[in-house]
């Protein structure tokens, strides 16, 4: 079995093994049903026992077979036990097969394994239900037969292997097994497995005891395993199906205190040995067992306290022994927390067990408090000096130690390795239960005690309150508040937590029972002593005085205590708070006192922050808050290490959620709002996700009005007087601009301008510097002349200095005038004008309260999308301020502003956009949108023109599109400006036309009539036309652009309605016609056009449109010159009858007479024609004379531009079109032409085709010969496309060479310039014709001495060109190769051009190039069609193109790398064209073998040269792996043996065949370019007759064999040599081989040495 099991893990013999399993499975069960009566249930001392059934199992379970004896858990029966007789007892153990199947169960390694084990339990389950029915069936097993039939014993042996295994395997092996349990339970029913209830619940319980700490899945699975099991055999709680709700733990510290009732019996059926089972674990030592006991017991009393102490009531005295055992202090650590939790948990849900006045109960509580008093330092006790206590910190301390602080840890060490908190969740039961995370002893004593404490208080309220203080309650009752106080500062966060939930039970159960149902009374009395409140506050707030008390626990509980107590403290707690809050702002003294932790000062004042949102009645600390967290924030940095994030801004924010009026009070206030100290700090505050009540404030109609007051009072009051002013708006000025808070002194030029005076004045304070000292020195030369005697020039220069100096000061003096002016220009605040309808102009400050209120919007708009629509004030006061001048001349003059206003009109826009997503009704937001776009700005408002085309698009209905159009055509109507109504149809009209008539997509339906006549009312139409008549000749060209473009979308899509409006069309659109605009006109011809197609037309007009198209070839807007013909030409034939057609060809015909010399005209009209080329095809013979006669002229006439050139080429295409199909063509009005009626010789008419060719060639030339660009790649590709179309149909034409001797003419010159001729023959002549070596010889260059080359940019460009120019003819030669090779072109002129393309792929590696001659030559070579002076040239420029790098040793290495180049495309051709035929490699013996010579003669040495030689092994060739030898290689590839490619890295594939190792190397590159050619070299003088011939090649050969064979170490190489050397000892003729005696001899000891 195992064996099967385990070949269902091989993909190969999966199949066959689940066939066999299952075969086996079938076998076992029918053997053991049909020997029922030789298996007999034993006990574990093999005794006889009975069936577990019962008459009434699930009402009366285990009645008969109770483990319970005197209260007592006896030994479990064992099951899935028993004997063997008859034919089995001498045969094999068919439950053997139930062990195989369970170890596969717990096979975790091999998916498919488990998978099989679960397809053969599945087919166990259908064979019992099977043979189930045909015993029902067959009566054979009566409803009262208590007899296990055969099945039944298979799945309880099954069950009881399974619960083995879970507790003998590992634990990685236990997860299959628990699936597998659970299946087996579904799959056979509540019934039948409530008999086995007391073994299962044992077996998961004890993976629940039994998962390791260190693998936190373990107990995951184990406790959800538990709790499936649970669920299964007792179900839960009706509240808890259908719901997805979180289900914590009853001892949870959180946990609201709710006490379901329900009737006494509203429990689950479990029996007592299930009951007692579940009980003995009630105080187990793990923190995952509890929980499991305590979740098992919630399922099985529904959740209900009344059915828990009715379930336990017969256990009072076992519990009291389990939770009672001995004293308190006695019990180990564990044990103490495993006691308390219970006891909390029984006292919590099942009070009436335990009551308070029980003596154990209470002495156990007296010993507690005594014990956690005695930690917490609040008595002492000698009797407990040896006992280890715990404080309220969860560290544990001795009493020896005398309470002396010491310093703690940060956390507890042994918290790394508790498991955290988790969520089970699954389909098979109801709920997400919440696994509470292991806390560590000391701290889940603290919490255990507390929740006990909590369970005593609810549960006993009255008694607990009420008691006398005399009583033994009632003197624990004062310490239990102390207690609960003391808990509340210490560290334990869960501690805190069980401390807050406790003492707000007690204070809300603590109210006397008259207030607590009472309403409206002003005082509550409390049954627990206010005195005793206060004096365990007093300890607590005794720390609060001197702020270097103070920590975060003391903190965080006072928080706590404030939300229970809020009542019981007034503002001077605030006051004090404040107080220590100031002494955080002086960084220094609080760092130098090294009272906290450093990093906590910042968390100690923000936790003093926090308990500023719980005071009561606080809303007069706003301001000193507000300004306290600005000055903590400027000293933040300074607090190492420094907070990223402000740790104050979460508690200020939690603070002014509740006094949201005073917050919005003080910070909207104009010296507030304008300084960004504070406004910085709001919008912050605002933007937090815990300000929600806040932003609803501020969002309120009170806080709306105050914002406009005071963010927009300014703006809208200018927007005000403008309106009521009756000035009109004249020229702006900077008084003007001034009034809307431009300072034109702040542009760039301005500062320039003021730059240049102070410079100035620095140049002549500097000038007066020098005067002054040429004075003082002068001065001081004087007195010495005048003491000595009289000096008349000395005086004179004095003066002549001192003038100097005055004039110097004067300059200065100006200037600084000049510049003061300057400053009180740019400074001065310049008040409106007499007549300006603005007082109050717009300050800097104006500007700043605007910002601020649009970035709060921003904010409340952020968090709420409905409130600009819920606002409509707002809305309005920014729709004015969108329209107001003072936003205008701000967008305008974005250089005079600061920066930080550049963005009013994008914030604007975005309020607007999100208000029309919200009110897509109102269409005039859309059009307000556009004034954006009346002038440019350096800020992108493309999300303005992206939202109006969706909008207008997609999100419009019919009705709003047609408003739109009715505000539009009002627009039109009005007195505003063209550019307004030109952007109004750009981005509003357009997109919904677009969009109504689906002209951008095809994938939608057309619209319907009802559809148009509602967005499109004839109305609409009407007065557009009228509006036109009337006002059209008045617009801008540019608006009447726009508007001819909305008539040609209404003629395209919706003619029928313009059909009663066409003559008032027409009239307008005629008049356009002749307008001097170009643009204008031109857009007129098109809408004509689409006229014409649409209506019926006077010929005589239609005549007249074509005409005048056809003749505006000068006109800058030729696109839409050539979109008007577009549209005319297609429909000539419909609206002209047969004559008419005529006159407009004839014309055409005639303006090409005329206009022959103009190149413009001659492309205009070609373009026409090839366009439309169905119109024109019944007169081609009129017009291919034409057309080949402007080939040159479009396409070879000097500076053609790039469309000329590709028009010629498409004239080209068509004349062949027409040419070519002769067949009579169709017309486009119906009628029908023969060819033959105007040109009956055809062969007349193809010799057009010859010029064509000629051209192409000439183009495709001169084309390779201009720049290269991407055009021109473009039209060579076209060029040779329609070439080859041209000789794919007709061959045979006659070639005019001027163009390839101008290629030739440049190669020429371009080797010359490089020194690189093309390659000349030397030695042999291989039997070269005499034709052919002039040939030949014309094209070599004599001259063979080797310069530096040193070429300008302008030779390289030649040499470029050249190079392209050789590729367009060999890829011209190729063409006629394929099409026509017998052309007298190719045979004459591709033995002269081809050298030139061995010497360009020398020196430039053209992969393309290498491409094209290699199909060329190898087609010339194997089609045979080439002439034997052809094949005798190319013979001779291959046996040239090897030997080239072998006959000339003298060379460059450069040089010797480029005659490479082409030898080894010469060694390609060969071997291809050798494999169609191989004779054809004898022409190139002598070359190949030279070649081989030389290439393998320069690999030898270069690898004699190597300095570090590495073993063959490790030497890269093309594998990625060598064998021991190259014959086993080559073998072993043929066979397919041993030689297998690594996945990764490099390992040592085994070789099983010759038993031994293959070591990989490290992955290489492909075969480099010489290796190819030396293989190939080799195959093709191996293939030929050289064998056969005893010569000196042959010679030569065999010794490149053998030296390759000796020295090479490349293994592709080798495996070639050895190739070709087994080829020939293999090889027989008759009698003789191709090797001698000697040589068979010889390569055979050669291959022994190797």
């Amino acid at each position: 079995c195992d064996g099967l099991f385990l070949a269902v893990s091989k993909d190969e013999l999966r199949q066959e093994a689940i066939a066999l399993l299952k075969g086996l499975a079938t076998h076992v069960f029918y053997v053991v049903t049909s020997v029922r009566e030789n298996i007999t249930r034993v006990d574990s001392d093999g005794c006889d026992m009975e069936s577990f059934h019962s008459e009434n199992l699930i009402e009366d379970a285990f009645e008969a077979h109770n483990h319970i004896l005197d209260g007592k858990m006896q030994p479990l029966k064992p099951f899935g036990s028993f004997r063997l007789t008859g034919p089995l007892e001498s045969g094999v153990d068919p439950f053997v097969f139930n062990r195989s199947l369970a170890d596969s169960f717990s096979d975790n390694s091999s998916r498919h394994t488990q998978l099989a084990a679960t397809e053969v339990l599945d087919l166990f389950f259908e064979l019992f239900q099977l043979s189930s029915c045909v015993d029902s069936r067959d009566g054979t097993k009566s409803n009262t037969d208590t007899t296990s039939s055969g099945g039944e014993i298979i799945f309880e042996n099954l069950l009881s292997v399974f619960c083995e295994f879970c507790f003998s395997k590992a634990w990685n092996f236990k997860s299959g097994i628990m699936s597998a349990v659970l299946n087996l339970m579904n799959r056979m029913g509540l019934r039948w497995c409530k008999q086995y209830e007391v073994e299962v619940l044992h077996t998961a319980l004890f993976l629940v005891k039994n998962a390791p700490n260190d693998m936190s899945l373990a107990g995951k699975e184990s406790l959800k395993f538990f709790t499936q099991i649970c669920w299964f055999f007792f179900e839960g709680p009706t509240s808890w199906k259908d719901s997805k709700t979180l289900i914590h733990d009853v001892l949870c510290p959180t946990r609201v205190h709710i006490r379901s009732e329900s009737g006494e019996n509203d429990h689950a059926i479990i029996s007592e040995a299930s009951l007692t089972l579940l009980l003995s674990e009630l105080s187990s030592t793990s923190h995952l067992v509890r929980f499991a006991i305590r979740h098992a017991l919630r399922l099985i009393t529904r959740d209900t306290t009344t059915s828990l102490q009715t379930l336990l009531s017969k256990h009072t005295s076992s519990l009291k022994r389990l939770l009672f055992p001995r004293l308190l202090r006695t019990l180990p650590l564990p044990d103490q927390v495993a006691v308390i939790d219970a006891l909390a948990y029984i006292v919590d849900r099942a009070p009436g067990l335990l009551p308070i006045s029980d003596q154990n109960l209470l002495g156990f509580m007296s010993e507690l408090l005594k014990m956690v008093s005695i930690a917490d330092g609040e008595i002492s006790d000698a009797g407990f000096s040896s006992v280890i206590l715990i404080d309220k910190n969860g560290y544990a301390m001795s009493n020896s130690d005398e309470f002396k602080p010491k310093k703690k840890l940060q956390s507890h060490s042994s918290s790394v390795f508790l498991r955290n908190s988790f969520v089970l969740e699954d389909g098979s039961f109801e709920g997400r239960v919440v696994v509470p995370k292991e806390l560590p002893l000391g701290v889940q004593l603290r919490v255990s005690t507390l929740l006990l404490f909590r369970a005593l208080i609810r549960g006993f309220p009255d008694e607990f309150f009420d008691a006398g203080a005399q009583t033994q309650i009632g003197n624990i009752r004062p310490h239990v508040v102390s207690l609960l106080f003391r808990s509340l500062i210490s560290e334990p966060v869960e501690a805190v937590a069980a401390s807050s939930s406790t003492l707000h039970d007690a204070l809300l159960l603590g109210v006397s029972g008259d207030c607590r149902g009472a309403e409206g009374s002003g005082t509550k009395s409390h049954r627990l002593p206010k005195e005793l409140i206060q004096t365990c506050i007093r300890p607590i707030l005794l720390h609060l005085r001197d702020h270097t008390k103070l920590t975060l626990c003391l903190l965080r509980g006072l928080s706590r205590l404030l939300a229970l107590l809020s009542s019981w403290f007034n503002k001077t707690l605030g006051e004090k708070l404040l107080e220590h809050l100031h002494k955080f702002t002086e960084p220094d003294n609080i760092i130098a006192a090294q009272i906290w932790t450093p990093g906590d000062e910042p968390k100690v004042a923000a936790a003093i922050f926090d308990l500023f949102s719980l005071l009561p009645q606080a809303a007069q600390f706003v301001e000193a808050l507000v300004k306290t967290t600005i000055r903590l924030e400027a000293v933040l940095p300074r607090y190492r290490p420094c907070e990223l994030i402000s740790p104050f801004r979460e508690p200020l924010s939690k603070y002014l959620n509740r006094h949201c009026a005073s917050a919005s009070g003080f910070f909207l206030e104009e010296h507030r709002l304008g300084n960004p100290m504070y406004s910085d700090l709001f919008l912050d505050l605002l933007k937090r996700d815990e300000s929600a009540p806040l932003r609803k404030y501020m969002s309120g109609r009170e806080c709306t009005v105050m914002l406009l007051n005071v963010c927009f009072e300014r703006p809208l009051a200018i927007i005000r007087s403008e309106k009521n002013s009756a000035t009109p708006t004249g020229k702006t000025t900077s008084s003007s601009l001034a009034a809307y808070g431009i300072n034109q002194w702040n542009s760039p030029s301005s500062q320039r301008k003021l730059e240049v005076v102070r410079q100035e004045i620095e140049m002549k304070h500097h000038y007066l510097s020098q005067k002054i000292k040429e004075e003082t020195l002068l001065t001081k030369s004087n007195e010495i002349a005048s003491s000595a005697a009289d000096q008349p020039d000395t005086q004179v220069a004095l003066q002549a200095a001192r003038r100097a100096v005055e004039r110097a000061k004067e300059d200065l003096n100006e200037t600084r005038r000049a510049y003061t002016h300057e400053i009180s220009k740019a400074t001065f605040q310049v008040l409106p004008d007499k007549d300006s309808p603005t007082q109050r102009p717009m300050t800097t400050t104006a500007l700043e309260l605007q910002y601020q209120g649009f970035k709060i919007v921003e904010v409340l708009i952020s968090h709420d999308s409905a409130y600009l629509p819920e606002h409509n004030d707002v809305v309005r006061g920014f729709r004015w301020l969108w329209r107001s001048r003072g936003r205008h001349y701000r967008l305008l003059h974005e250089e005079e502003m600061p920066p930080r206003y550049h963005s009013e009109s994008l914030i604007l826009a975005k309020f607007l956009t999100s208000y029309s997503k919200a009110n897509p009704t109102d269409v005039d937001v859309l059009f307000d949108l556009i004034r954006i776009f009346l002038q440019p700005s350096s800020i992108d408002f493309s999300f303005v023109k992206q939202f109006l085309n969706d909008t207008v698009s997609e999100v419009l209905s019919s009705e709003q599109k047609c408003q739109v159009m009715q505000r539009f055509l009002t627009l039109l109507s009005s007195d505003g400006s063209d550019e307004t109504k030109t952007l109004s149809l750009q981005m509003l009209v357009y997109p919904m036309l677009r969009s109504t008539f689906r002209q951008t997509t095809k994938n939608y339906p057309p619209p319907t009539a009802n559809t148009l006549n509602k967005i499109l009312p004839d109305a609409t139409i009407k007065d557009l036309i009228l509006i036109l008549c009337k006002d059209g000749s008045s617009f801008h060209p540019k608006l009447t652009c726009e508007l001819l473009r909305l008539i040609n979308i209404l003629l395209e899509n919706i003619r029928n309605k313009l059909t009663e409006h066409r003559k008032d069309m027409i009239k307008y659109i005629w008049n356009i016609l002749k307008s001097d605009d170009n643009g204008t006109k031109y857009f007129g011809y098109l809408v004509v056009s689409r006229f014409v197609v649409v209506f019926e037309t006077p010929p005589k007009v239609t005549l007249q449109v074509y005409v005048s198209l056809l003749r505006s070839h000068h006109s800058t807007e030729k696109h839409m010159v050539r979109a008007a013909l577009d549209t005319l030409v297609p429909s000539l034939p419909n609206r002209l009858t047969e004559d008419e057609l005529g006159n407009a060809i004839k014309y055409t015909l005639k303006l090409m007479y005329e206009q022959v010399n103009s190149v413009p005209q001659l492309a205009h009209l070609w373009d026409i024609i090839t366009r439309n080329p169905n119109v024109y095809i019944g007169h081609k013979s009129k017009f291919l004379p034409h057309m080949v006669n402007s080939l040159t002229k479009l396409g070879l006439s000097p500076n053609a531009p790039a469309e000329n050139k590709e028009l010629s080429v498409e004239l080209a295409k068509l004349i062949v079109t027409w040419v070519e199909f002769n067949e009579p063509v169709k017309l486009v009005g119906g009628a029908q032409h023969e060819w033959g009626n105007e040109h009956s010789n055809k062969n007349s008419c193809r010799g057009f085709l010859e010029p064509v060719v000629n051209f192409l060639i000439r183009m495709a030339i001169v084309n390779a010969e201009g720049k290269a660009d991407r055009s021109q790649n473009k039209l060579r590709i076209r060029i040779l496309s329609v070439l080859n179309d041209i000789i794919s149909v007709r061959q045979d034409y006659e070639i005019i060479a001027a163009p390839l001797e101008r290629v030739r003419a440049h190669c020429e010159e371009a080797c010359t310039t490089k020194n690189n001729p093309p390659d000349s023959i030397h030695k042999d002549d291989f039997g070269m014709s005499a034709n052919a070596k002039k040939n030949i010889k014309s094209i070599s260059h004599q001259n063979s001495t080797t310069q530096s080359y040193h070429s300008s940019p302008q030779k390289k460009d030649e040499i470029c060109a050249a190079h392209d120019a050789l590729s367009v003819c060999l890829e011209i030669f190729l063409i006629f190769q394929r099409h026509d090779p017998r052309n007298y072109f190719i045979q004459k002129h591709l033995c002269i051009i081809l050298p030139f393309g061995f010497s360009h792929l020398a020196s430039n590696d053209d992969s393309n190039l290498k491409q094209v001659i290699k199909s060329l030559l190898t087609l010339t070579l194997a089609d045979g069609d080439a002439s034997s002076e052809s094949l005798s040239s190319i013979i001779c420029l291959l046996n040239n193109a090897i030997s080239c790098s072998v006959l000339n040793p003298a060379v460059s290495a450069r040089q010797c790398q480029e005659k490479k180049c082409g030898s080894y495309l010469a060694i390609e051709i060969i071997e291809e064209v050798s494999a169609r035929n191989r004779i054809f490699v004898e022409s190139f013996i002598g070359s190949l073998v030279d070649f081989a010579f030389v290439n393998a003669k320069s690999l030898i040495l270069e690898i004699e040269k190597s300095k570090n030689p590495q073993p063959m092994q490790q030497l890269a060739g093309n594998a990625k792996w060598l064998p021991a030898t190259p014959t086993i290689g080559i073998f072993e590839t043929a066979c397919n043996l041993g030689f297998k490619t690594p996945s990764s890295g490099s390992k040592e594939l085994e070789n099983e065949r010759l038993d031994t190792k293959i070591v990989t190397v490290k992955e290489v590159d492909d075969i480099e370019p010489s290796t190819c050619a030396l293989i190939s070299c080799l195959r093709l003088i191996a293939s030929s007759s050289i064998r056969l011939n005893f010569s000196e090649r042959r010679r030569k050969f065999i010794d490149v064999l053998n030296m390759l064979l000796d020295s090479c170490k490349k293994l592709p190489i080798l495996i070639t040599v050895v190739a070709v050397i087994r080829k020939w000892l293999t090889e027989e003729d008759g009698r003789f081989g191709p090797l001698t005696r000697g040589e068979r001899e010889d390569f055979f000891m050669e291959n022994d040495i190797f």
